[in-house]
């Protein structure tokens, strides 16, 4: 697929993935057509780089290519190569995503997951089936896209109301606030607490605790992202 220099491209579906042939391109998180539109920058490819789907459970957010140049996109199936050809480019993948500010800040806080990440140790482990690092790349995956959703959310605040709707209706919300999510500038008052127990590959869900505008009503309340309590 050519995308000349300024068109765009969202990967939607959890069946493929984007590659760059040629010329060089910038990644986006943009939020759903059904919401107030945001976009924020995360990334810049080159030749031989990837891109993935936002692949997201809470219906918030897509993953957009712009085309910094006239570009080459290859949409490849997944299951078009093995399990140990993806874990290169899906280690960049993170790894890469994992240099944004406020994502660094929280890996440096000691979150175990953005932690492997940044030290290239996550899909460490063996993988007996494409299906079974498929099934880790998603709960990473969704990790990102529910923190780059509850971004969103906090620099939108007229989204709170519909947001805590989706949330309630995917996830178990727990009592009690410990943090809200701020801009970057005030990114320590956001907090990822580890939930015990979960059946996922990781063994642990996160749990985002929000408090949001009192315009509002004052909406609170902690999602659970993955894993199981």
């Amino acid at each position: 697929m050519k995308l000349n220099a300024g068109e765009r491209y969202i990967l939607t579906g959890t069946e493929t993935f984007a590659r760059i042939l040629s010329g060089e391109a910038e990644v986006y998180a943009v939020s759903r057509e059904d919401t107030s539109f945001r976009q924020m920058y995360l990334i810049t490819l080159g030749v031989g780089e990837t891109a993935y789907p936002a692949g997201d459970e809470l219906g918030f957010t897509d993953i957009l290519i712009y085309a910094l140049t006239d570009i080459q996109l290859d949409i490849k199936p997944f299951k078009s190569q093995e399990a140990s050809a993806h874990i290169p480019e899906m280690r960049r993948w993170f790894n890469s995503l994992v240099q944004i500010k406020w994502l660094t800040l929280l890996a440096n806080r000691g979150d175990d997951v953005l932690a492997t990440w940044q030290d290239g140790a996550v899909f460490s482990k063996s993988f007996a089936t494409l299906d079974d690092l498929l099934e880790d790349f998603w709960e990473n995956q969704n990790i990102l896209t529910s923190l780059l959703g509850v971004k969103f959310l906090a620099e939108d605040k007229r989204l709170t109301a519909q947001t805590i709707a989706r949330l309630k209706s995917k996830y178990e919300l727990l009592d009690g606030v410990v943090g809200s999510l701020l801009g970057e500038e005030e990114i320590d008052d956001m907090e990822l607490a580890k939930v015990a127990g979960g059946n996922s590959g990781w063994g642990a869900g996160y749990t985002v605790c929000l408090k949001l505008g009192v315009g509002l009503g004052g909406v609170s309340g902690c999602v659970v992202i993955g894993g199981s309590v």
